[in-house]
């Protein structure tokens, strides 16, 4: 009998811790115009002073931003800060501010955005546009 529970239980186990959480990157836009952001071939909506979450785009890890004047911001990410996030059990965020410049600023988890005084970023971070055509 206890062989056969533990034919139960284990796979049942097995199967939700592996689990993957999804990401996403709840971002504010403080760019001052709307914006359009694609990862991973999806696309979202993204209003001046407003916020969004975008599922992290684990395959390519590059997000692009492109505003109604027609310029286009790409972004690659390579680290997630853990200190950053906000997890729950199949779900994890990472939450961000995306200024006039382009230039992107992780903050806090539980932060009021915007926030005009910047905080000090992790290596790697505030993430710059790779490419500004446009």
């Amino acid at each position: 009998m206890r062989y056969a529970i533990s034919f139960v239980v284990l796979p049942v186990i097995i199967s939700i811790g592996s689990c993957v959480p999804f990401t996403y990157i709840v971002a504010f836009n403080h760019t001052g115009k709307d914006l359009t952001v694609t990862a991973d071939e999806k696309s979202y909506a993204l209003s001046a002073n407003s916020s969004a979450e975008i599922l992290y785009p684990g395959f390519t890890r590059e997000i692009k931003l492109a505003s109604q004047d027609k310029a286009v911001w790409v972004y690659k990410i390579e680290v997630l800060p853990q200190e950053h996030m906000k997890g729950r059990w199949f779900s994890q965020y990472i939450f961000c501010q995306i200024e006039p410049d382009g230039r992107i600023y992780l903050v806090k988890p539980n932060t009021q955005m915007p926030i005009q005084a910047l905080p000090i970023q992790p290596a790697g971070y505030p993430l710059i546009p790779l490419l500004k055509p446009g």
